[in-house]
């Protein structure tokens, strides 16, 4: 079965023994300090699993572009895939290379990444449209992405307050912070005009990093849908899979003449949002799309319930 678009994906894990506290200690070490042989044995050990399971995917035949260490995971990007049947062997071959190392997709202690999937070949057009709905959708970063995910999960909705926030937290200087600010309010500001084909929305959305629950990518000509978590399952990363290629579909059935209302929320505002509010908007885009959204309460329980229940700011 062909994909709707061709297709990339980035599936990560992080060792069973991986311990967060632990590792935190390790990466603040002092220069020749007790601790720097065990963060640069650490280091090494990591390096030598990636070449392990380098190793484990050639032998499999597995069709993937590179496997590096990504902070504290390990992370093995696809190739560009054009069939479901393509992309359901890379992602239960990996899924095996990661389990036999010892890597699991989940860990008690730390977030470790997600299930980014890279949609290619999307008319400018259609990506303009497809940004403009997305970021009325708060709601689905925190459905499908983990409760402690604080990043790579921020919607755009309240995105003035959330980036000033972010810009804090990173000890930004003015000048950077104005920089970029400045070109998140431009892509923002873009999305509420008339479609302009000569403004580059992927250069202005580049800019933005990677803190975001979707990106278009520069560097890959992609749209990145990065509110997608690394699940346990294949099965559970096939429904993500379903959802993203029954959405892109319907936007494209739809049409170029969205006729819906940005309107930009204030923190406050995105604060009050109640987990109803947002499973009944989700059941409703699952209707207009063709799916069962039945089939994603365990997503709604795991991740959404979570966020509120254990006080997760939404940003």
């Amino acid at each position: 079965m062909k994909l709707p678009f061709p297709m990339g994906t980035e599936l990560t894990a992080i060792h069973i023994y991986y311990n967060e506290s632990q590792y935190n200690r390790l990466i603040n070490y002092v220069w020749g300090g007790p601790d720097q042989h065990r963060y640069d044995r650490m280091m090494q050990m990591c390096n030598e699993d990636v070449e392990k399971i380098i190793k484990h995917l050639h032998k499999s035949n597995t069709l993937f572009s590179k496997a590096a260490p990504d902070n504290h995971c390990i992370e093995v990007s696809s190739k560009i895939i054009h069939t479901y049947e393509d992309y359901r062997r890379f992602s239960i071959n990996v899924r095996k290379a990661f389990a036999d190392n010892f890597y699991a997709p989940k860990n008690p202690t730390a977030v470790c990444g997600g299930a980014h999937v890279h949609v290619g070949s999307i008319p400018k057009k259609l990506q303009y449209e497809i940004c403009r709905d997305l970021v009325m959708r708060p709601y689905l970063p925190w459905i499908f992405g983990e409760p402690d995910e604080d990043g790579s999960m921020n919607v755009l909705l309240n995105c003035k307050n959330s980036f000033k926030e972010y810009a804090y937290r990173s000890a930004m200087n003015d000048a950077d912070m104005n920089y970029y600010y400045f070109y998140i309010e431009k892509f923002i500001e873009s999305l509420f005009r008339p479609f302009n084909n000569n403004f580059d929305y992927a250069y202005l959305s580049s800019c933005m990093g990677k803190d975001y629950m979707f990106r278009l990518s520069r560097e890959y000509k992609t749209l990145e849908f990065r509110f997608m978590e690394m699940t346990e399952t294949w099965e559970e990363q096939e429904l993500q899979l379903h959802f993203i290629c029954n959405y892109l579909k319907w936007v494209l059935e739809r049409g170029y003449n969205w006729s819906g209302h940005l309107n930009l929320l204030t923190d406050e505002e995105l604060q009050a949002i109640k987990p109803q509010d947002c499973i009944d908007l989700f059941n409703e885009l699952c209707y207009d799309i063709g799916l069962d959204s039945d089939d994603y309460k365990p997503f709604i329980k795991r991740n959404l319930y979570p966020r509120w229940e254990e006080g997760r700011k939404r940003v």
